[in-house]
């Protein structure tokens, strides 16, 4: 994933921390970074009425697919909301998660849970 100055430098996210939409694609982009991943990954809970400031931080900054995994009680209402701002399910994908998958002996290579998620596109 490259690198975007906007959610890297700290006075900016000090900047923005009260516009949802920013706070929804920063913490997206740090995850997606975590994992090296080339995909933003949304994997907590969303608001519904930051759904369309969300929609709009992701069209300034140019993404147009993302992952979407969370399992939050309002996943539908989410899903809905991004697909009025111009985004559509294109396909079902793995992402990893922040758990940590204890059915398997322990050990220090503990491997991380794995999620299904959306990708979600811009139409």
């Amino acid at each position: 994933m490259i690198n975007i100055e906007r959610y890297e430098n700290k006075t900016t996210i000090e900047a923005n921390k009260k516009n949802a939409g920013y706070e929804n694609v920063c913490r997206a982009y740090h995850k997606a970074q975590a994992y090296a991943s080339d995909t933003l990954i949304f994997d907590n809970f969303i608001r519904e009425d930051a759904v369309a400031a969300t929609a709009d931080e992701l069209k300034i900054q140019g993404v147009v697919e993302f992952v979407f995994s969370s399992k939050a009680g309002n996943m539908y209402d989410i899903l809905a909301l991004f697909q009025e701002n111009g985004y559509r399910i294109k396909e079902m994908t793995k992402v990893a998660t922040d758990r940590i998958d204890f059915s398997v002996p322990l050990n220090e290579n503990m491997p991380k849970v794995i999620n299904n998620a959306l990708l979600l596109v811009r139409k």
